[in-house]
C-alpha cells in the first residue's frame, strides 16, 4: 500500500494559540499551493482519498477530487491531530507554566487535562494504518495533519516516539510512504 500523506494548509488565529483538534478555517489564497503540491500526487481516480474531518483538511481533499470530479473523500475521524483537551482555543500564554514544564520533561506520555498523550495519539494512528493494512491496502492520499505524519515517520524508520517532536511538516507538503506486512519505506518527506 502506498500512502501519500498531505499536511492542510496555514489556519486562522493559528499564532498565539493552542490548537490540536479545533475546527479552525484555513487561511485565504491557499488553491494555488494546492495545486503545486498535486503534482506529486497519483491521479485522483487510481486512488482512495481519505481526509481528517476537520475543515483544514477537508476542504483541501474535497478541491482536490473536485479538479477531477471523482468520488468524495471518506473521512477518517482517528486522522485528526493531537487532542489537547482543555487548552484547545486558549492562548498559550494563558497556559499554567508548571504544567507546560511537566510536558517537555514527559513529551510521550503527558496529556492535556481532558487531552491525550503523544503515545496515545501514536496508537490511534497506527490503529487506523494497521486496519488498511489488513482490510484494504488500496493506495490512498491522506489529507491530514503534521502529528499524523509525524507519526508515519515514527513508524515507517522505527524512532523514537518523542524525536517526532523534532521536525518540522510543512504545510501542503506532500510525503509518501510504501507499507506492506513485511516492511515499511519512507519514499520521500515534506516536498512541496
Amino acid at each position: 500500500m502506498r500512502l501519500y500523506l498531505v499536511r492542510h494548509p496555514q489556519v486562522e488565529s493559528h499564532r498565539e494559540i493552542c490548537y490540536g483538534q479545533l475546527d479552525l478555517a484555513c487561511e485565504p489564497g491557499w488553491r494555488p499551493q494546492l495545486a503545486q503540491s498535486a503534482r506529486l500526487l497519483p491521479d485522483p481516480g487510481q486512488v482512495l482519498t481519505v481526509s481528517s474531518p476537520l475543515q483544514r483538511c477537508r476542504l483541501v481533499a474535497e478541491a482536490w477530487l473536485e479538479a477531477s470530479a471523482t468520488a468524495t473523500p471518506t473521512f477518517e475521524n482517528d486522522l485528526k491531530e493531537l487532542s489537547f483537551g482543555e487548552w484547545e482555543g486558549r492562548p498559550w500564554r494563558d497556559i499554567d507554566r508548571a504544567a507546560l514544564d511537566e510536558w517537555a520533561r514527559d513529551k510521550t506520555g503527558f496529556a492535556a487535562p481532558g487531552g491525550e498523550s503523544l503515545l496515545t495519539f501514536s496508537r490511534r494512528v497506527n490503529a487506523v494504518i494497521d486496519r488498511w493494512m489488513t482490510d484494504d491496502d488500496r493506495d490512498r492520499v491522506v489529507f491530514t495533519h503534521s502529528g499524523v505524519i509525524r507519526m508515519m515517520v515514527v513508524r515507517v524508520l522505527g524512532m523514537p516516539l518523542a524525536n517526532s517532536l523534532r521536525m518540522e511538516v510543512d504545510h501542503l507538503s506532500v510525503s509518501a510512504f510504501d507499507l506492506n506486512r513485511d516492511r515499511a519505506k519512507m519514499l520521500f518527506l515534506n516536498r512541496l
